[in-house]
């Protein structure tokens, strides 16, 4: 099998002052594309490094769905643009690289925290207007230019970093899980990680700017590298295949939709490992989590009961086919899921057949 790997055309790393030196070599006209909260933090610096190009904000509704990516594609046209400024977190990069998709528009993607490698990649997860998952478009190309600009980064609240950070684990834990642990592409996953558990307690402790910075680049320079690198059957599998099912149950517990991407992820590795009677691990990874903040999220939403596990561990193996692999079928995963206490700060006593 051959397996291309697609990367983003250029990658700028910068202070925010070098922005609209970074922008130097695109057109003049310009179409913006951003949550309206984040525009009111950056919008100004945004503007002013775009400097006098004909430029419109569309904002985003901050969903990756279909209606959105076909209002964002039409705006674009009825431009005329010469290249999409995409700003925001993974939901707005991943309808961002839709749009370009669809207009052969060129795409600027600047992340405004860690939180995903979305900005990185080729991919757009669609969802439904409620935040259910539906489908991953696979586009031809990543975005053209890629900028990280520290201060922007550095801006970001700790839970959406955290968040990413999660995601960002997932990446060792899934190449165990599907057989590829001991691969070139599994020990940078593995030094990552590593580097989690360095980082975490500096940020979670003080204001550490460095550190905060250097876990932000990793969740999406190196997780999107990693997954690139990696190819399919190892991009995302059995913790992603849950945090989807997970979003299943929005439209009728919408509570729950205010719950991050990573976050979800994360709930999917703990439920993955416990299910594989890893509990070593599983107990170790809780309590970088639980560091991170993501239990207590999940406890701010409201009750986790049995209906919300099962529905998202029978998506989980309904589209996953890794799970069927490594024998593990809904059953189990309710279990697990319900088994690792998702919405308690305290890992008590965590092993299998609880």
């Amino acid at each position: 099998m051959i397996n291309i790997s697609i990367l983003p055309g250029k990658i700028i790393q910068c202070k925010t002052g070098d922005l609209a030196q970074a922008l130097n070599d695109e057109g003049k006209r310009c179409f913006i594309i951003g949550p309206k909260d984040v525009h009111e933090i950056h919008g100004s610096l945004i503007n002013g490094a775009l400097g006098k190009r004909a430029k419109i904000y569309a904002g985003f509704s901050g969903e990756c769905c279909e209606t959105e990516i076909a209002r964002l594609a039409a705006g674009v046209k009825t431009h005329k643009s010469d290249f999409i400024f995409a700003f925001g977190g993974g939901k707005a990069m991943d309808a961002s690289k839709s749009a370009a998709a669809k207009t052969g528009c060129r795409l600027i993607a600047v992340p405004t925290s860690g939180s995903t490698c979305a900005a990185f990649t080729p991919h757009s997860v669609i969802y439904g207007e409620q935040g259910n998952f539906l489908k991953e478009d696979n586009h031809l190309k990543c975005p053209d230019t890629l900028i990280l600009a520290d201060e922007i980064l550095c801006s970001a609240p700790r839970r959406l970093l955290f968040a990413g950070i999660a995601d960002a684990c997932a990446k060792y834990y899934e190449f165990t899980f599907n057989g590829g642990a001991e691969s070139s592409v599994a020990a940078m996953a593995r030094d990552m990680l590593k580097r989690f558990f360095m980082g975490v307690p500096a940020v979670q402790k003080s204001d550490d700017r460095a550190t905060f910075l250097i876990l932000s680049r990793l969740c999406i320079i190196n997780t999107g590298l990693i997954s690139a690198l990696g190819g399919a059957d190892f991009r995302a599998s059995t913790a992603h295949a849950l945090a989807n099912g997970f979003t299943q149950v929005f439209p009728r517990r919408p509570e729950f939709a205010r719950m991050l991407h990573g976050e979800l992820v994360g709930a999917g590795i703990l439920a993955s490992l416990f299910a594989l009677n890893r509990i070593d691990e599983l107990v170790m990874l809780r309590k970088l989590f639980s560091d991170c903040g993501i239990f207590d999220e999940f406890a701010s939403c409201g009750k986790l009961d049995k209906d919300i596990f099962e529905t998202a561990a029978r998506f989980a193996v309904k589209n996953e086919g890794r799970f069927r692999e490594l024998k593990i079928n809904a059953y189990d995963l309710t279990v697990a899921l319900n088994s690792v206490k998702l919405d308690s700060a305290s890992v008590g006593n965590i092993h299998q057949g609880v």
